[in-house]
């Protein structure tokens, strides 16, 4: 009845010989009807206002509908209003709309979506919007109006409503369709002007749906605010947002890993301070461990211990213990010695790439390292321990002042040399005593 009433077509309902036209056969009813005692003729005046409206005789429909009271009043309104808009009596056709007074869900909307086309025609585009909002608010699931105000939302570039419309709907609806929708709007830039925490929501029912679209949603906002000012609290969103959910530790995020990966190193390229960094750093730390697989779960441990060796207790105790256990039990960090040479020699090889100079003393250092002929014992201290004492007494001539800074290297051979390792050259010395202080402080005594 609700299809019936929308497309006019009330009055089929009224008709038992369709073989006459419907003029002929609602006026025959008309004069019989009439001549009762207690006659209705509400129904058939109501069922004509369509036929003629059908056949855009719109002032004799008006005529038909004017006095319609009953159930079928509101309608009758309602369809009068139809008729002043097709007669293009704008103004008149927005007041009768909005004197309808109704609690019937179908004509409400009905009368929203006329008022809608009507601020289109006019382009009164503001109105428009509004009533559209508040159709969508009253009814989101009557058919199509949702997809009317998306494609309203999109010509209009109203992209703040869209992204708003799409949330609203990916979160009632839990259809993947509208999640698709909202993260094409993430990625064409749109959503920047909405607040990070405003998506945590979204965030958080879409990863009990489906888990790939979750990590694929959550890269895309990250990119949205990576180079924006709102990205330290995005990183804070999604930080909070790991904390709360029951991640699976069989599931796997190697994309969003990386994310991770890029932004402990990016925060760590020093454009930031300590004191932007540190309610967020170990948070992060954690989160990656959380969620990191494979040879990233390893960057991701050595990364946490690291920062908590330089800032101590910042980071649960508990998870220090992980990225230990984690370090400790991988297979991966096999090679030793081996691996620590092919390290270095990359670092030599990217220095020389980007026009550095790695000093000659370093240099020396690491082949001294990697001659396993040899075992090498670290003597180090802070200033007045006795680490200077020591080193003359095996040596058995003064060196260097108690507070010196030189590395002093001693090696045990059958032939007596002293060779001064600089960043620059290394050369063989006759006597300590042919080495001033100044030369002792910057070099290393071997």
């Amino acid at each position: 009845m609700d299809e019936r009433l929308i497309g006019k077509k009330y009055y089929e309902t009224m008709l038992e010989d369709t073989r006459k036209h419907p003029i002929q056969a609602l006026g025959e009813m008309f004069l019989v009807e009439q001549k009762k005692e207690r006659s209705d003729l509400t129904a058939i005046r109501f069922a004509q206002g369509e036929v003629y409206f059908q056949h855009h005789d719109y002032e004799a429909a008006i005529f038909k509908w004017e006095n319609i009271e009953g159930e079928l009043g509101s309608w009758a309104k309602k369809n009068i209003a139809d008729a002043y808009f097709e007669l293009e009596m704008y103004s008149t056709a927005e007041d009768i709309y909005k004197s309808v007074d109704t609690n019937e869900a179908v004509l409400k909307t009905e009368v929203l979506l006329q008022l809608f086309s009507l601020y289109i025609v006019e382009s009164r585009n503001d109105l428009a919007s509004k009533v559209v909002k508040e159709a969508v608010e009253f009814q989101p699931d009557y058919p199509n109006v949702t997809e009317i105000a998306r494609a309203f939302f999109e010509e209009q570039k109203d992209w703040n409503s869209a992204v708003v419309l799409a949330a609203n709907e990916s979160i009632r609806t839990e259809s993947m369709g509208w999640f698709d929708v909202l993260k094409t709007y993430i990625q064409q830039g749109v959503a920047q002007s909405m607040e990070p925490d405003y998506f945590s929501t979204v965030l958080g029912s879409l990863y009990t749906l489906d888990q790939e679209r979750f990590e694929k949603m959550t890269v895309a906002l990250w990119k949205n605010y990576k180079y924006t000012d709102a990205y330290f609290e995005w990183l804070r969103v999604i930080n909070n947002l790991i904390d709360t959910i029951e991640l699976n530790h069989a599931d796997v995020w190697d994309e969003l890993s990386v994310y991770y990966r890029d932004a402990y190193a990016g925060l760590l390229e020093g454009t930031h301070l300590i004191k932007e960094l540190s309610p967020v750093v170990p948070r992060l730390l954690e989160n990656w461990l959380k969620i990191a697989d494979g040879e990233l779960s390893l960057f991701a441990a050595a990364s946490t211990l690291s920062w908590n060796e330089i800032f101590p207790d910042t980071i649960n105790a508990l998870v220090i213990q992980d990225a230990e256990s984690l370090l400790s039990k991988s297979p991966k960090l096999g090679g030793g010695l081996e691996a620590g040479e092919k390290l270095f020699n990359s670092i030599i090889q990217w220095a020389e790439d980007n026009d550095l100079r790695v000093g000659n003393k370093l240099k020396w250092m690491v082949e001294g390292l990697k001659d396993t002929s040899n075992f090498n014992l670290l003597l180090a201290g802070s200033t007045g321990n006795g680490k200077t004492s020591f080193i003359q007494s095996i040596v058995g001539e003064s060196i260097a002042a108690e507070d010196h800074s030189s590395l002093v290297s001693v090696k045990d051979g059958d032939d007596l040399e002293i060779l001064e390792i600089t960043d620059t050259d290394s050369k063989v010395v006759e006597e300590l005593t042919d080495l001033d202080e100044t030369r002792r402080q910057r070099g290393t005594i071997v």
